[in-house]
């Protein structure tokens, strides 16, 4: 079986033949500046025996459905006329605090997973730092920003930094921790200077973006393993390494013919720089 990190990237994974497992790529966003329009998507995956040198294959005629625990409201996923395996909605801006169950009949079978949407701290400062030619990456710019982490709670981070708008993402060895974090030894503090992305350099003239993500106790397992686990790989939200990391959707009808990927429901705070 293949699973697909980025465009040059694949990883094999052998699985037992005729194995074929759904793949769950679902986040349900809020952006803390109001730029989001409600648009939410989900996407549906199977794999492929490990004898198909394919490419993973769109789950197309599902069923998926999101409800929102706290007001009840039930939001119906439409699949894609353009993109077969995903599926959208119109209108579903998340509350902060709510809970939210997906629900995807496909196949026969029934899939559900819920997440709780938490609060997300602010980015309070976004700058660029020169950073000198190492023998891991080329002389540039890089990346760093400050945060006050809210006092007497646990807190979850995850981080997405984009250049040009393609999204920068290389899990190697210590370098998982600029991509998800725990704030078990900074809890209630300001955080300063935290370098994100130091894998990867800019150039002026270049726009960067930062998305800072709350997350579930857990999400953060599940990345937190996937990235362990990812070293050297590129991945994009959602793609499972290795088969039998789980996350927290459940098929209800066959526990065996267990799914990939992960549901989460994530409060985003946001903020760019062009690159001087």
């Amino acid at each position: 079986m293949l699973f697909t990190f980025s465009c040059t990237d694949t990883l094999d994974v052998d699985l037992e033949e005729g194995t074929v497992r759904l793949v769950v790529e679902g986040r349900l966003e809020l952006f803390k500046d109001g730029s989001g329009s409600g648009y939410q998507s989900i996407r549906l995956t199977t794999t492929a025996p490990y004898f198909q040198n394919e490419q993973v294959p769109a789950a197309t005629g599902a069923s998926v459905l999101v409800r929102d625990l706290g007001t009840q409201q039930i939001y119906q996923f439409t699949e894609s006329n353009t993109e077969p395996g995903i599926y959208e909605t119109q209108g579903l801006v998340p509350i902060v605090g709510n809970e939210y169950q997906l629900e995807i009949e496909y196949e026969g079978n029934t899939y559900q997973a819920t997440d709780r949407m938490l609060p997300v701290a602010d980015i309070d400062r976004l700058a660029q730092f020169f950073k000198e030619e190492t023998i891991f990456t080329d002389e540039g710019i890089g990346l760093e920003l400050d945060y006050e982490d809210p006092t007497d709670e646990v807190n979850y981070y995850h981080w997405q930094t984009f250049r040009n708008d393609t999204l920068l993402v290389k899990a190697d060895v210590g370098n998982q921790f600029n991509l998800v974090s725990s704030d078990e030894f900074y809890n209630g503090l300001q955080v300063q200077g935290f370098e994100l992305a130091n894998d990867f350099t800019f150039q002026v003239g270049d726009v960067a973006l930062v998305r800072q993500y709350a997350l579930s106790e857990a999400a953060y397992d599940y990345y937190r393993n996937f990235y362990e686990q990812a070293v050297g790989i590129s991945p994009g939200f959602g793609d499972v390494v290795p088969a039998t990391l789980r996350g927290n959707v459940r098929n209800l009808t066959d526990d065996s013919l267990y799914p990939l990927g992960f549901f989460e429901a994530s409060e985003v705070a946001q903020m760019g720089i062009t690159i001087q």
